[in-house]
């Protein structure tokens, strides 16, 4: 008798949070991003656990990594978990914002 291995599990996100780099952005516009982004992820076989994260707003000439850990504590205590991603809504001009938001999550 053939044996049958069980089939592959997603990943699950359970833990992450979204930050808005970008100024004027309407928040109806981020929870429409937020439900895409989610379906788009449950098409792809990762499993959602919380559909709708802290979202915050952010200066992006303010204090970069207080900004990021403030996400990190949201997402985490809002899912009681250690927090697995955040998502960050830069300007179309951020290239040093987004360096500064790549050394700080690589190394902070």
């Amino acid at each position: 008798m053939p044996v049958c291995s069980p089939l592959p599990q997603g990943a699950t996100l359970g833990s992450w949070s979204v930050v808005n780099f970008a100024g004027a952005v309407p928040m109806p516009a981020i929870q429409r991003f937020i439900r895409e982004l989610c379906q788009t992820f449950a098409d792809t076989g990762l499993n959602v656990v919380n559909r709708q994260p802290p979202v915050s707003s952010a200066d992006p000439q303010g204090n970069i990594e207080r900004t990021l850990k403030e996400a990190w504590l949201k997402a985490g205590n809002a899912a009681k978990a250690n927090p697995q991603l955040i998502v960050c809504i830069l300007p179309n001009t951020g290239v040093p914002l987004y360096a500064e938001i790549k050394r700080i999550s690589d190394t902070i």
